[in-house]
């Protein structure tokens, strides 16, 4: 307890505290003229007698809290801080974690533990004797989580699937109503084919014709160009073979 008169320096004591407690801190509160502002405090306290949680995160890493406490805050003048547990380095938030295991500063305008939801959690069941019993629910609660979303993953490769099902169902009525045939991808590459020399084809029947029914030179002659431009049809669209063979039945060996 500090007690004394108004302007003795309580609150520059009570300030100084709660900066090594981890309250948040500001470049005002270095010397006129200096760089920055060390605070420190010293707490008798050995590891038997402190939380559960401190000394865990104290082991982890790897303070020694064998001889006490020693909380130390380092405030630029720019407002920046570093924060010291024993020597080593630590952050504002862990250095007011494991502060708040050890003091509890009361005051008129200062916040107190004992309204703090989390530790009034924390007294009763430490009264009830069920912090062993909190802590298995806890890992109950977890391991439901985990299930919880387990289940959902399941849940959602389920629709994907159905989802997939749905489509290639899809997919292959519209194969089956398509009344495609085994061969018809090579039949309409040839038609592709015929058709993209239609012109050509034109031109070489008509030369044909031409020379059948138009023409005065000889026959023999005749049915050479017209085999030449059958053969050559031929080349493009083998249906015309028969009309080649006939033609050429028609010419002296």
């Amino acid at each position: 307890m500090i007690t004394g008169e108004t302007g003795a320096g309580k609150s520059i004591i009570i300030d100084a505290l709660c900066l090594t407690l981890g309250e948040r801190a500001a470049g005002d509160l270095v010397r006129s003229g200096e760089t920055e502002a060390v605070v420190e405090a010293f707490f008798d306290v050995g590891p038997k007698q402190l939380p559960r949680s401190a000394r865990r995160f104290l082991e982890d890493s790897g303070i020694d809290s064998s001889d006490g406490l020693i909380l130390k805050r380092i405030i630029s003048s720019q407002g920046r801080s570093r924060a010291y547990i024993n020597g080593s380095m630590v952050t504002v938030q862990a250095l007011s974690d494991v502060s708040s295991k050890i003091i509890d500063v009361h005051g008129q305008y200062e916040h107190q533990s004992l309204l703090s939801p989390d530790n009034q959690l924390d007294m009763l069941d430490a009264y009830g004797g069920l912090l062993s019993d909190r802590q298995e629910v806890a890992k109950l609660h977890e391991n439901l989580l985990a299930l919880k979303h387990q289940i959902s993953g399941l849940i959602q490769k389920d629709k994907d699937r159905a989802r997939r099902l749905d489509i290639l169902k899809y997919q292959t009525s519209e194969i089956e109503a398509a009344g495609l045939r085994p061969g018809e991808e090579e039949e309409l590459a040839e038609e592709l084919r015929i058709l993209s020399s239609a012109g050509r084809l034109a031109e070489l029947a008509n030369e044909a014709h031409e020379s059948l029914y138009s023409s005065d030179t000889a026959c023999i002659t005749n049915l050479t160009k017209i085999l030449n431009s059958l053969k050559e049809i031929r080349s493009i669209d083998t249906r015309a073979d028969d009309a080649v063979k006939s033609v050429e039945s028609a010419l002296p060996l």
